[in-house]
């Protein structure tokens, strides 16, 4: 469910299955296949993801259809998710297929090795939490309501660098194999040992979170995106979410999800997400969750969870309006509960929209802006003055350094 997407200047769309070249080549390592693929493997699998009997039969099935792919990839434990994913044979070959070709293509398992997040993106609220559901799954969270995906768009000069770091997220989050820069692997360093070395992850709890979301969020081609993400998500990270659930979905995010958004995704995908208010959310996590494993950002005054060890710690959870690249480069130790707080600014003479409280408030007279601190210096600002349904964008700069705010629909 979560957004992904290919590298930068590469293709980011699937072939059909008449247009996909083949993916089949030499096996240069047989004996390491048939390790992986060893009895003691596929009934492990089976045991672990409860198979039956007629789906141990597919996933051997599976088993011979594959031999001819040399990739890290073809393995029970990968195959399985395309089997449970699809419930047939001949879909979940033909997936898997274009997912290792997909992979292939655009060098993907390299990219964990070569990709370093831009600082930014650490304010963009996506995270694992520390805690598990009541099931013993990870919990994935994106609070897409507030973040500012629009103000990275502009940060950054488009959609790209949006793109590539949704398919960092991607990676950091589904793979379990160790990368020769030695980064953190949260399920062989974190979540295996808290299963006490006896459980492999099998799919995850996803958290929706649509609080405060307005039409910034969709801005700058930003909808385009997540459809380009929603189809190589489903497509090449098969069987990863066991449910989704979308918290505090307000009148807009009906509105979206009803005209375009739920065309991005396959019915079986929409047969498992749960909708939920603002006024019965909790009660409905509550069922697959305790609420105390939860940050206090989703679950106020009970969540004491924080996100998970690693990368993750580094993510401001609460979200809110980017600062500057400039100024989050002061900030020395990036860790969540260190990074630079945005801070409120009046800025005379501009006209406000009615939004939601975590982007702007302020009277007729004046624009109160959420920008990083400002230092020292003093403050020049430039902006054209509209009338209430237009957007503006207003800049601001000092002596000492230069900030830019996105306000406005």
């Amino acid at each position: 469910m979560a957004p992904f997407s290919g590298n930068s200047g590469r293709s980011s769309s699937l072939e059909t299955e008449e247009e996909q070249p083949s993916s089949k080549k030499q096996i240069t390592n047989a004996e390491d296949q048939d390790l992986l693929w060893s009895q003691a493997n596929v009934t492990a699998v089976a045991e672990l993801w409860e198979l039956s009997e007629d789906e141990v039969d597919s996933l051997k099935k599976l088993q011979a259809l594959l031999q001819d792919i040399d990739h890290w990839k073809n393995d029970p434990y990968e195959v399985v998710r395309y089997l449970r994913e699809y419930g047939n044979v001949k879909k979940a070959e033909t997936m898997f297929r274009k997912m290792v070709h997909w992979r292939v293509e655009n060098d993907v398992d390299s990219f964990l090795d070569t990709y370093t997040p831009p600082i930014l993106f650490r304010y963009l609220p996506v995270f694992l939490c520390q805690g598990l559901d009541r099931d013993g799954r990870p919990i994935y969270v994106e609070r897409f309501g507030v973040g500012d995906q629009y103000g990275l768009v502009l940060a950054y000069g488009g959609i790209e660098p949006m793109a590539q770091y949704t398919q960092f997220v991607r990676e950091l989050t589904t793979t379990r194999r160790r990368t020769p820069t030695g980064r953190f692997c949260w399920q062989r360093d974190y979540y295996e040992p808290l299963m006490g070395g006896k459980k492999r992850l099998t799919q995850f709890t996803a958290i929706m979170d649509m609080q405060d979301l307005n039409h910034r969020n969709l801005r700058g081609g930003l909808l385009g995106l997540l459809q380009r993400m929603a189809r190589i998500s489903q497509d090449c990270y098969a069987g990863v979410a066991k449910r989704v659930i979308i918290l505090r979905a307000p009148a807009i995010f009906e509105w979206g999800w009803n005209s375009v958004v739920k065309h991005f995704f396959d019915e079986h995908i929409r047969k498992m997400i749960t909708f939920t208010s603002a006024e019965d959310y909790l009660q409905v996590m509550d069922k697959y969750i305790d609420l105390e494993v939860l940050p206090d950002c989703l679950a106020p005054g009970i969540g004491k969870g924080k996100a998970m060890p690693g990368f993750f710690e580094t993510v401001r959870l609460e979200g809110g309006l980017i600062p500057t690249e400039k100024e989050a480069n002061k900030v020395h130790d990036t860790t969540r509960d260190h990074l630079e707080p945005l801070q409120e600014i009046f800025i005379p003479g501009r006209p406000q929209h009615p939004r939601n409280n975590h982007h702007t408030t302020a009277s007729s007279s004046s624009s109160r802006v959420r920008v990083g601190s400002l230092l020292k210096g003093t403050w020049e600002v430039s902006s054209t003055a509209t009338d209430d349904t237009d957007a503006t964008d207003a800049s601001i700069r000092s002596t000492s350094t230069e900030v830019t705010v996105y306000s406005g629909y």
